[in-house]
């Protein structure tokens, strides 16, 4: 059973920051996560995204980025809508990570 089916199974007990991690981890080892994950992560993220806190929004954006996900399923609007609403509380740290 691989790591990304594991993750897919407990999605909906994920706090935001458990969403983020995993998409980070997949990142940073630049692994291709699969169509069927990113709509399962897009889903909890888009249901979730009102309990993301700034570093969880600006991890979320990086990990995003970096995927370079062109398929559409990433809610990026749901994400910056968050971000905007919270950009009070960013510190430089989250906010260079959100504009990169």
């Amino acid at each position: 059973r691989s790591m990304e089916g594991e993750v897919m199974d407990k999605f909906g007990a994920c706090l935001p920051q458990h969403l983020t991690h995993t998409l980070c981890a997949f990142a940073k080892q630049d692994f291709d996560p699969s169509d069927r994950f990113m709509r399962m992560w897009s889903d909890e993220v888009r249901n979730k995204a009102g309990s993301f806190n700034a570093r969880d929004l600006a991890n979320s954006l990086w990990a995003v980025a970096t995927l370079g996900d062109d398929r559409g399923h990433v809610p990026v609007a749901c994400l910056v809508v968050a971000s905007t609403e919270l950009l009070g509380t960013f510190n430089s740290q989250e906010l260079s990570t959100t504009m990169w």
